[in-house]
């Protein structure tokens, strides 16, 4: 008689890692999917521009050349001049900057308390819940733009205050959001058993359930980081943003509107940089969707 074992085979680390954790198989899913691959790219070449702008650029973006107004894009000034002989590259990414730190640091605020609001609410529940939710409802039923320019309008025209305007507008959906998975999960058999271990409210909330209601929290981040660009661009445009003499995209486009049969370069780089942006937000939004998707289904 024979006796017949099972094939062994080897598992290097990184593919039990892609197989066991949920980070890291979204990660490889992500960088797996083109789609996801080129909004990274994209971004990251954004960022490291906007981080190395110092470093990337030859002339400050706020000194005037006498000598180059409205000049074409040339080897001394990439991306042209404008009407004050300032160098639109320079301040191209320096406005880069200002829009990528305005966003993250918006949505990054306005996402934590929102999740937080949502969290406690969902796993509360009763009137705590009902009322919360009610007044969630209450700021929901105003747009998201129009609520940022009345904040702004209010508070007066600076970049903290745009900062302000999207944190207020990015809580109420994380909060919906957030209470939805909470509701989800919250009596699931794993709570359960945390709960009859002795585990505390704070325990079961962080260390069990958030890490399953996460995935398309991580979603709705990317797609309202794109989303704060867009709104601090059009404040910007409409000079409630960075004041001058400092640069911001939707700053330099508002400005390059009256100029643009003298030079066609004043909007087309700050708004090929604006739209490169918000492609690759938006591509990143659906590639981590992709990704997080077959994890979020496996533990449902």
């Amino acid at each position: 008689m024979s006796v017949s074992f099972p094939e062994l085979t080897y598992t290097s680390r990184r593919e039990r890692l892609v197989r066991e954790s949920m980070f890291w198989g979204s990660l490889d899913r992500l960088v797996r999917n083109p789609q996801g691959l080129l909004g990274l790219v994209i971004l990251g070449l954004l960022v490291g521009a906007a981080i190395f702008a110092p470093l990337l650029t030859w002339h400050e973006p706020n000194i005037q050349n006498a000598s180059a107004r409205f000049m074409p894009p040339s080897l001394e000034h990439p991306f042209g001049t404008d009407e004050l002989r300032r160098d639109l590259y320079s301040r191209t990414l320096f406005g880069l900057r200002v829009s990528l730190a305005l966003s993250l640091t918006s949505v990054t605020i306005g996402s934590t308390i929102g999740i937080m609001f949502g969290f406690f609410a969902g796993y509360v529940g009763g009137w705590v819940d009902a009322v919360m939710m009610r007044l969630i409802d209450a700021l929901l039923a105003f747009p998201g733009l129009l609520s940022a320019l009345a904040i702004v309008t209010i508070l007066g025209p600076s970049i903290r205050n745009v900062a302000i305007a999207i944190a207020f507008f990015s809580v109420p959906s994380f909060a919906r959001l957030s209470r939805a998975q909470m509701l989800a999960e919250r009596n699931k058999d794993y709570v359960a058993s945390a709960q009859a271990l002795g585990a505390g409210p704070v325990r079961i909330v962080f260390r069990h359930i958030a890490p399953n209601a996460i995935a398309p929290l991580l979603t709705q981040v990317a797609l309202f980081i794109a989303s704060a660009v867009s709104v601090s661009a059009a404040l910007s445009f409409l000079g409630l943003g960075e004041r001058a003499p400092d640069a911001s995209l939707g700053g330099l486009i508002n400005t390059a509107k009256s100029n643009l049969q003298k030079a066609w370069w004043y909007p087309t780089f700050p708004g090929l940089a604006l739209a490169l942006l918000l492609l690759s937000l938006n591509l990143l939004a659906d590639a981590v969707n992709d990704a997080i998707n077959p994890f979020a289904r496996r533990r449902a």
